[in-house]
């Protein structure tokens, strides 16, 4: 099966990790969720990262020409935090919110509201991406420094693992994450009622209706009433044929962003037992990917 689920989805050998066997019934459910990992942290990234932003920091103490207004703060804040305040707030925010994401932007700002101190240091050091980050940092201090400052940035900027910065003012280019990259769930069974695997954030009909995948069409219908999951009602219900299975991808094409449409979600059966297997396909060997990723939960 497992050989069969990479030929599918058009991926190598050893690419799928060993099948998982669920087994539903009556109000049983599981809620809508991504298959992929969650958190990673490149291990070179983080340290060269890490020695970069120091390396920065040290030479900036003394230098005299910073970006207007670097310096200034009635607050007496630490280095890290007008390091922080400057990023934020001279940085183009459609840039910045494509590499550092929407929820770390949130937490700089309410820590900076809140005068923390280290800030800067802590966002360098376990941001998943800190390598692209301190890039874009870099690239913006070298613009708004004069002479003497911007050479920090300059002289940091060679720490930074090969690669990960694209060269000077070039789209900084992330680190390649090992996950999850496919799903093939297999339906079993299909002697019950109800427990459609749904997509809730997929496109749906128009009005207050909702596509369903039912018999290999797809049709338009009422929306789903599944008890206690709501999101059943919403988006995309596929109906378990014995058999047949379905297939979905969790990075866009092209770009590797995530695909929020993958989101998903089992709904329970109205009546009998739901069977089926779930085939977790990777873009490295399963393997490889989740040895990579314990390690990262591990410290």
């Amino acid at each position: 099966v497992r050989r069969r689920a990479e030929r599918v989805a058009r991926l190598p050998t050893d690419y799928c990790e060993p099948l998982q066997l669920v087994r539903y019934q009556p109000g049983e459910w599981y809620k809508e969720h991504h298959d992929y990992y969650h958190g990673w942290k490149e291990p070179q990234a983080q340290s060269a990262a890490k020695k970069a932003y120091e390396e920065w920091r040290s030479m900036v103490e003394s230098c005299v020409d910073a970006p207007d207004g670097f310096r200034e703060d009635p607050g007496d804040h630490d280095l890290d935090w007008k390091a922080a305040r400057f990023f934020i707030e001279k940085h183009e925010s459609a840039a910045l919110v494509r590499v550092m994401e929407q929820p770390w932007l949130d937490w700089v700002q309410s820590n900076l509201e809140r005068h923390s101190t280290g800030l800067a240091s802590a966002l360098f050091e376990s941001h998943p991406n800190p390598s692209a980050l301190l890039s874009l940092f870099f690239t913006l201090w070298t613009r708004l420094s004069g002479p003497q400052c911007a050479s920090a940035a300059t002289k940091a900027r060679v720490i930074l693992a090969p690669g990960a910065t694209g060269g000077e003012g070039a789209p900084p280019r992330p680190p390649i994450e090992p996950n999850r990259h496919t799903t093939l769930f297999v339906y079993l069974a299909d002697d019950f009622t109800g427990g459609e695997t749904v997509f809730p954030r997929a496109a749906g009909a128009a009005g207050s209706k909702q596509l369903v995948v039912r018999d290999g069409a797809v049709h338009v219908d009422d929306p789903a009433d599944r008890g206690g999951m709501r999101e059943c009602a919403r988006g995309l219900r596929v109906v378990p044929i014995k058999g047949a299975a379905a297939l979905f991808y969790h990075r866009k094409g092209g770009t590797g962003a995530k695909d929020e449409a993958s989101i998903h979600g089992g709904c329970p059966p109205t009546t009998g037992v739901k069977y089926g297997l779930n085939a977790f396909m990777w873009n490295v060997k399963s393997d490889e990917g989740y040895r990579k990723w314990r390690h990262i939960m591990n410290n």
